[in-house]
């Protein structure tokens, strides 16, 4: 069963990405909003806009959305092919617009991929100490990094 809504946005939504602790507003999250990005921050069980973040000039819909590993703006793409970076805490346009060329009939801009982004959760380093007894006995320790065992030979 779907719950009731958070928020109403202006137009149609299509990318959203959750702000993470490393960033100003963390747990917020943005949403790429047709004519422009909503910064929405949740109280609770209620849900405002915080921040709009518009690009002058910028007609087409924004659609494609990402964290820059800056950790203080982010990637927003239209579908024209425009590609802008925008300061979260500024609001205003760092770079851009990179234009990407249409080498086809399907050659809109459908994702941005950004470089040390933030991405689906990867396995963390596992740190192990092995203290043997006596000190001149040796050890290899086999961890597979998917499970909580090992195995000492």
């Amino acid at each position: 069963m779907q719950g009731p809504d958070l928020i109403n946005l202006p137009s149609t939504a299509f990318a959203l990405r959750l702000l993470p602790s490393s960033f100003a507003f963390a747990g917020d999250f943005l949403v790429a909003d047709s004519s422009s990005v909503e910064r929405v921050h949740i109280s609770g069980e209620v849900a405002t806009i915080a921040q709009t973040y518009t690009i002058p000039g910028q007609t087409a819909a924004l659609f494609a959305l990402n964290l820059d590993s800056n950790g203080t703006s982010f990637w927003v793409g239209d579908l024209s092919g425009h590609l802008y970076r925008i300061g979260i805490v500024s609001g205003l346009v760092e770079f851009g617009p990179i234009t990407i060329p249409n080498t086809g009939p399907l050659s809109l801009l459908g994702g941005i991929c950004v470089s040390g982004a933030a991405t689906a959760a990867q396995p963390q380093p596992v740190i192990q100490t092995v203290s043997l007894s006596p000190a001149n006995n040796t050890a290899t320790v086999f961890n597979d990094n998917n499970s909580n065992s090992w195995t000492i030979t």
